[in-house]
C-alpha cells in the first residue's frame, strides 16, 4: 500500500487589479512556497494538481473579475508526516 501525504491550503483570492485574471496559482506560488527538511536537506514543494469532488472543476482556469474574490484550495505532496512543513 503507497500512503501519500499532502498539505491543504484554502485561502481567498481577491481581484485587486482592474483587468479580469485567470493565474491564481502562479499569484499563490510567487507568494508563498512550503518546504519539509528531510534528512538535513530542505525540499520545496510545488503545488499539486488535486480537485476535490466539493469543488469541481479547477478554480485555477476561472475568469476573476476586477474586485471579485473566489475560495481557492491548493495541495502540496509531503515527503513525510513526520516532519513539519513551513
Amino acid at each position: 500500500m503507497i500512503e501519500i501525504f499532502l498539505l491543504g491550503i484554502t485561502y481567498d483570492f481577491t481581484n485587486l487589479s482592474e483587468e479580469a485574471t485567470r493565474d491564481i496559482e502562479s499569484a499563490w506560488a510567487n507568494n508563498v512556497s512550503i518546504a519539509q527538511v528531510v534528512n538535513e536537506q530542505e525540499l520545496v514543494f510545488e503545488v499539486r494538481d488535486e480537485v476535490s469532488s466539493e469543488e469541481g472543476e479547477s478554480q485555477v482556469e476561472l475568469s476573476i473579475v476586477a474586485n471579485e474574490s473566489v475560495t481557492q484550495t491548493v495541495y502540496y505532496e509531503l515527503e513525510s508526516i513526520e516532519v513539519l512543513a513551513v
